[in-house]
This record gives C-alpha cells, sequence and structure tokens, in this order.
C-alpha cells in the first residue's frame, strides 16, 4: 500500500506548531509573486515523488499568512481529488 501513496499530508501538530504559516510568512517575506500547493506521490525520500497536480494564487499587497494560507488551502481543496483520479486513471 505505501508504495501506491498519493500525495502529502502534515499531521496536526506541525500545523498547531505552525508549520503552514511558516511557508506563507516566508512567501510574504520573500516578495513571492505567488504561492501555491502540490501534491505528489509519497516516496521514501522527503518531497522527492512525481508531482501529480499544482495550483498557484497570486500574492496579494494586503496579505497576512492567514489569507495567503486561505487561498492556497481552497484550491488544494480543488486540486486533490482531481490529482487522485488522475493517478487513479493511470494504473494499469
Amino acid at each position: 500500500l505505501r508504495q501506491h501513496a498519493c500525495g502529502q499530508r502534515f499531521g496536526g501538530v506541525v500545523r498547531q506548531h505552525g508549520y503552514r504559516r511558516l511557508r506563507e510568512d516566508g512567501a510574504i517575506d520573500a516578495g513571492c509573486p505567488e504561492a501555491g500547493c502540490t501534491v505528489h506521490q509519497v516516496t521514501a525520500e522527503l518531497d522527492h515523488g512525481p508531482i501529480l497536480a499544482q495550483a498557484a494564487v497570486p500574492v496579494l499587497p494586503d496579505d497576512t499568512a492567514e489569507t495567503l494560507a486561505a487561498r492556497v488551502l481552497a484550491q488544494e481543496h480543488l486540486l486533490y481529488p482531481q490529482a487522485v483520479r488522475g493517478w487513479l486513471e493511470s494504473q494499469p
């Protein structure tokens, strides 16, 4: 089952202690024009599985980590089912 894992989710403890916020703060602090989410296949090497789908949202001038994270999460909720469906359809 593990070799067929399809994507990556971070546990509640990581999110409760700000991992997601650190990513959005980093995008804002670095002046990135956009931020986004990636669904990838899980492999033994951290964050190196084949990319199944990606989505991006603009970083707006008045964004906070919270507002940016909310827009990224909304895209993730749309992206995940599409990525899983595409992966399932690609299997023999």
